[in-house]
């Protein structure tokens, strides 16, 4: 795994937070049986379990991540209209190789079992399923388009929620909670394979290690990697999408624990409400742009100069992003 969800999906802007009138959680699990197709229905809504771990885990995951969104945030589903949670498992792009990766695209899971040398299957872990999913609600709140820039925000996005899908779920505090994206993922013999990022400590994730090298998210605007023009998109990470995303998500980790508590309480509401009400420019919304947000939906739902906002202002600040105050 180098990337999650590679997908380009820009969807409508949503303009409220008003919820539909039915909601009841419907998730389908598909077997592909290693090949590119949905496959065959193993799983549906109520069923029981498979005894596939992969396909479980899939639906057990993604029935924790619809509960947060409703529970957390009051949203039917990933489009808040109550879209149907359908997942595909042992999936592969090409059915020669396994498949390295999970993603949302076309309004569904894709999950892969791995590389046999390097990685586990792509379920193992709540927080990735919670991160996939929540680009899905990123396409229904006005997208960020996938590439450089907006594609980090995009990412830090489906981070911030992912792993707050986790630590709501096991009910771990700010303080208690790993921060850590992936965990599980990789094979014994990758070294320091701890996860695929981490949010408390960019760059530490994994290796440096012969197979998949080092982990190259920066937690410094200091150390953003600029690709400058990017010709091919899977040798530079769509312009950084999935490494310069580590300079904002040392932000929330600080801001969260400045906060203290449970981070889907204040950070989670302030990041939610700031997702929905981003410029609405999918493509060319900042780094900046996000940090004033976050600061100015802060002092709406906290106060002006509340301790929220206060925190929120020195997290963007101990990353090298200077909010500008109104």
């Amino acid at each position: 795994m180098r990337e999650l969800a590679n997908t380009q999906i820009i969807g409508a802007r949503s303009s409220t937070l008003l919820i539909s009138a039915v909601q009841e959680k419907d998730r389908t699990i598909y077997d592909a049986h290693n090949t590119n197709s949905i496959g065959a229905l193993i799983r549906h809504e109520g069923g029981p379990k498979t005894s596939d771990s992969e396909a479980d885990e899939a639906y057990d995951y993604a029935g924790a991540a619809y509960d947060f969104y409703k529970e957390v945030f009051g949203r039917n589903s990933i489009d808040n209209n109550g879209l149907k949670l359908d997942s595909t498992v042992h999936y592969r792009e090409d059915e020669r190789f396994p498949y390295e990766n999970a993603q949302w695209a076309d309004g569904r899971m894709w999950y892969g079992d791995g590389d046999p040398n390097q990685t586990n299957r792509f379920t193992i872990d709540l927080a990735i399923i919670g991160h996939e999913l929540s680009h899905g609600v990123v396409q229904y709140e006005g997208g960020l388009k996938y590439q450089k820039d907006t594609g980090a925000m995009n990412e830090h996005f489906a981070d911030v929620f992912g792993i707050l899908v986790k630590q709501y779920h096991f009910k771990e505090t700010a303080e208690q909670s790993n921060w850590l994206i992936g965990e599980g993922i990789w094979k014994e013999n990758i070294v320091n394979g701890k996860a695929i990022r981490s949010m408390k400590e960019p760059g530490t994730a994994f290796g440096p290690d012969p197979l998949v090298g080092k982990d190259p998210q920066p937690d410094h605007m200091s150390k953003y990697h600029d690709f400058g023009t990017c010709v091919d998109p899977r040798r530079c990470d769509s312009g950084g999408v999935h490494i310069n995303s580590g300079i904002l998500n040392k932000a929330f980790y600080n801001i969260a624990i400045e906060i203290g508590g449970n981070a889907w309480e204040a950070p989670g509401h302030i990041w939610y409400t700031s997702l929905v009400n981003l410029p609405n420019n999918p493509d060319r919304t900042t780094f900046k742009d996000l940090a004033n947000t976050t600061f100015a939906e802060a002092g709406k739902i906290y106060g002006i100069d509340s301790k929220q906002q206060k925190s929120v202002y020195r997290g963007w600040k101990d990353v090298g992003i200077e909010i500008t105050r109104p």
